[in-house]
């Protein structure tokens, strides 16, 4: 079990974390809030995101994956955890319910 835990150890010192949001002050309000739990940890954030226009998430995954593509990097894992909530009825500019895009 030890050499176990070790060689997991080694595996997430190499682990970076990219978040997508809307604009640099709400990534770096973000990547604070994280490192306040691990500081040791290798955050960075991409702006731009905005969910409720789909040319413009489109736009971000497309920069991503040449950023990706430049460095010879691959995406390992993917979350996707963003939320509206309880936002007046609204259609985005792609015509769905802000809510059902957005979520």
């Amino acid at each position: 079990m030890r050499k176990l835990c070790g060689i997991l150890h080694i595996y997430f010192i190499y682990v970076v974390v990219i978040i997508g949001c809307r604009s640099v002050t709400s990534g770096e309000a973000t990547i604070q809030n994280l490192h306040r739990s691990d500081p040791a940890s290798i955050i960075t954030f991409r702006d731009g995101l905005e969910l409720t226009d789909l040319d413009a998430v489109f736009h971000w995954a497309d920069k991503i994956k040449r950023e990706l593509e430049r460095d010879n990097e691959k995406l390992s894992l993917l979350v996707c955890n963003a939320g509206v909530m309880q936002h007046p009825f609204e259609l985005t500019k792609d015509g769905f319910e802000t809510h059902m895009q957005g979520n």
